[in-house]
């Protein structure tokens, strides 16, 4: 990993087709960020807050281990084969 350290403020810069390899990335913040089309891979994301954050279409591999999902949108949500949306319509009939 390089020496150099320092922040780095981008505002209304195309930085498309970047790719950051071993880099330290601790505490970023994006707003109004059009992330299309990123992968990251082998990424530490503890404490990751995503707000209003649009994942149609998205594949994901994930340790959900202790994670709190609230207010979402889970049409079509398809975990491990299992329609989530499907499950919980039924799991709240149940609960009446």
């Amino acid at each position: 990993m390089s020496e150099w350290k320092g922040t780095v403020d981008l505002r209304m810069t195309d930085i498309s087709d970047s790719k950051f390899q071993q880099v330290d990335a601790k505490r970023l913040t994006f707003n109004e960020v059009n992330l299309a089309g990123t992968k990251i891979n082998c990424a530490n994301l503890e404490g990751l807050t995503l707000n209003d954050v649009n994942l149609t279409g998205a594949k994901i591999t994930i340790d959900l281990s202790n994670v709190t999902i609230t207010d979402c949108n889970i049409t079509g949500l398809i975990i491990n084969g299992i329609a989530i949306d499907e499950l919980l319509s039924k799991h709240n009939v149940i609960i009446k």
